[in-house]
């Protein structure tokens, strides 16, 4: 396999290199595809070794032990679980979260305006409530809706991030640094380009200050938007404290900071969020830990008049993770100060069946005002045949939805979906349970260099609800319904030139939805190779179409709504052709990015919020050990 070599490969690498495992600019991951050979492609089954030192005489530390099934193993990630490490991240070309998980097959970016301004993904038509965001366990809950805006989520901080999709939800689970070696580290990001746009990102990890390990960093990327007169601007802070406490415990604190601003019309002019973490983590054995945590999660917006709106959730919650041989689970509980929610509980967990596949299930229940909820799934994946899998999974149930802190969804429209009236208690215009089901079935096939996959879906949802976070405040309720379609992705390595991949991943409805486009596609070239026995010049290039079809949106149509029902308004199709270019020389990366080659002025995910035309930034990373 592609991620055993590269494995191999990486444990040899020289102390002052980078791992030379690294996504492709443009890889785009595939069922067909074991999770590890998202972190490696092109230098498969190359030798690297150190020009005077092997990293096995550096000592490997870690201070904060992973929680058993907390990160995903190939044989038993099911099909639709993808993950990049800190490697992985260092051959990215994006500076923000949405930008990383724009990649991934059936993603739809919802971005407010250029940098600074709110932002969010979404998949298959999942409305509010169902994407859900964890650091290290705990829940990044949604203050002012169902989910955290995520330009305020710092990318400084992040160690590897795993993303977990099932027809009943979607889990971005992000994991912070911590030192991995017994030596500190420093990494410098810094860049600048088109519609004077700057970015600068500074970390240190040091393995041994204070009596424990010490983590902080700083970021910052600001621009004057198209036309240079939409400034904007985001901010993170990240610091982390680790204190082992003998062979197996440790206790942590951890504090960050994530500002937004950008000077619009509409929307809040800044919005910050305060994060203050402490935990203990007991590593019981190899293959069985626990831990036990307290957070608590601020919120303030102010308005162009500096009006502030505040708010703050505690939350305490433990974690429980094992893992054999051939079986895995974990269970979290997570208790909310007020009722957003009150209370949840997730399980899941899996088995590798020797020569048949893979099968696992998931359960959670959400309790919003002593009224509680079920979600569940199962998914299960054959062995390869001749190079042929199959899968398929199913998930039910109902999550709960919340408005938000202040008087979000609080109009008259909200009493309705689709000019129907709610009568349901539970549809409470406030507070509401959304059922969803999902089947999905597909075949997967492995040869020639090539991994193929394709899978038939249906959803079924009983309405639409906004996320009722600043994207989509103005939004209303939708009734739902069921839809149909399809998905396939490619990755073919091409065989007339080592390190070139041809990858592309489409999706396809038989009737567009509300945040459901009819379409999306995404194709590209990528080349990623190492150079020489030391390993020490790596390099990169890859070139991408993205696009979807035109999308609904839950906000009525002024013009074609009716007072018998509401009309939900759409935006028109967009399309961006990006490129990236990466130099790795020992441990100094030089890159340049291009966004929007066609240069299409009119690309949009929010009716009138037109998107930067075209951009191209470059800059330097640079890691420095001792």
């Amino acid at each position: 396999m592609v991620g055993a070599e590269a494995r191999a490969a990486s444990a040899q690498e020289p102390p002052d290199s980078i791992p030379p495992v690294v996504v492709d600019p443009v890889t785009i991951p595939t069922d067909t595809i074991p999770v590890d050979t998202l972190n490696a492609s092109g230098a498969a089954g190359e030798t690297i070794t150190g020009d005077t030192l092997t990293a096995d005489t550096i000592p490997v530390v870690r201070l904060l032990p992973d929680l058993p099934a907390d990160l995903p193993r190939p044989e038993r990630t099911g099909v639709d679980t993808w993950r990049w490490d800190r490697a992985a991240l260092l051959g990215r070309p994006h500076f923000t979260l949405v930008e990383l998980l724009a990649e991934l097959p059936g993603t739809v970016p919802l971005q407010y305006g250029d940098y600074g301004s709110p932002e969010g993904v979404v998949w298959n038509g999942m409305s509010g409530g169902r994407l859900r965001v964890f650091f290290d366990g705990v829940e990044e809950i949604g203050l002012a809706g169902n989910g955290p805006d995520l330009s305020r989520i710092p990318i400084v901080a992040l160690d590897e991030v795993v993303v977990r999709r099932s027809g009943g939800e979607i889990r971005i689970e992000l994991h912070g640094q911590s030192p991995r070696e017994a030596r500190p580290m420093s990494m410098i990001e810094a860049g600048t380009g088109d519609l004077d746009t700057n970015f600068f990102r500074g970390t240190f990890v040091h393995p041994d200050a204070l009596g424990g390990g010490l983590g902080v960093g700083i970021e910052r990327i600001d621009t004057q938007g198209p036309g240079g007169n939409e400034q904007g601007s985001r901010q993170g802070v990240w610091m982390r404290y680790l204190r082992p406490i003998g062979d197996r415990l440790t206790v942590a604190a951890e504090i960050r900071r994530g500002i937004s601003e950008h000077f619009l019309d509409s929307g809040p002019a800044k919005l910050q969020r305060n994060v203050s973490i402490l935990r203990g983590r007991w590593a019981f054995s190899e293959n069985l830990g626990a831990e036990v945590f307290y957070a608590r999660n601020s919120l303030s917006e102010k308005d162009d008049t500096l009006n502030a709106i505040a708010s703050s959730v505690d939350q305490f919650g433990g974690r429980l993770g094992w893992e054999g041989e051939n079986v895995w689970g974990r269970g979290e509980i997570r208790s909310f100060s007020g009722s957003t929610p009150g209370l949840r509980v997730d399980l899941d967990g899996g088995m590798a069946l020797e020569e048949l596949g893979w099968a696992g299930g998931r359960l959670g229940m959400d309790r919003f005002d002593g009224e509680q909820r079920m979600v569940w799934g199962l998914s299960a994946r054959t062995a390869p045949r001749f190079g042929v899998s199959a899968f398929g999974s199913i998930d039910g149930g109902e999550r709960g939805w919340r408005a938000g802190i202040d008087t979000l969804m609080a109009t008259e429209a909200d009493t309705t979906i689709a000019g129907e009236p709610i009568t349901d208690p539970a549809r409470d215009p406030l507070t509401a349970f959304t059922t969803r089901d999902q089947l999905r079935m597909g075949l997967s096939w492995s040869g020639w260099g090539a991994d193929v996959s394709a899978a038939w879906l249906r959803t079924t949802t009983d309405s639409i609800r906004p996320a009722a976070t600043f994207l989509d405040r103005d939004g209303i309720a939708f009734a739902g319904d069921q839809a149909t379609g399809w998905e396939a992705a490619l990755n073919y390595r091409v065989p007339l030139m080592e390190g070139l991949s041809l990858n592309a991943s489409w999706q396809q409805w038989e009737t567009p939805g509300i945040f459901r486009p009819e379409e999306i596609y995404r194709a590209g070239l990528a080349f990623h190779r190492v150079y020489y026995d030391t390993g020490n010049f790596e390099f990169w290039w890859g070139i991408q179409a993205v696009g979807r079809s035109a999308m609904e949106l839950p906000f009525a149509d002024a013009v074609l709504s009716t007072a018998d029902a509401a009309v939900p308004v759409t935006v028109p199709f967009r399309q961006s052709w990006d490129a990236y270019v990466q130099i790795r020389v020992v441990t100094v990366r030089i890159f340049i990015r291009f966004e929007n080659l066609g240069i299409r002025d009119r690309n949009q995910d929010f009716p009138g919020r037109i998107l930067p035309a075209t951009r191209a930034m470059y800059g330097v990373r640079w890691t420095l050990w001792n």
